[in-house]
């Protein structure tokens, strides 16, 4: 059985990642009722929504990446290949 505070923990994660969830949900159907020649357009809206959504929620500091990404240029330039 879970404690209490597990079951409270649990109510605040998906409170304060209720936004995000409802823009995957929204996404996927989308990804089932747009026609499949513009799921490239539902894709960058997906993930600009979700980009305007980090950056206003402060959740995401841009100037702390580029600064993480200067400083640790080996570790990034193996992240960039990665996605090659």
């Amino acid at each position: 059985m879970m404690s209490k505070q597990k079951k409270t923990s649990f109510r605040d994660y998906i409170a304060s990642n209720a936004i995000p969830i409802l823009i995957e949900v929204v996404f996927i159907l989308s990804c089932l009722i747009v026609p499949s020649s513009y799921l490239i357009y539902t894709n960058a809206l997906f993930y600009f929504l979700l980009l305007v959504y980090f950056l206003i929620s402060k959740d995401l500091n841009l100037k702390e990446w580029f600064r993480s990404f200067k400083s640790g240029r080996k570790y990034w330039i193996q992240v960039l290949l990665t996605f090659l």
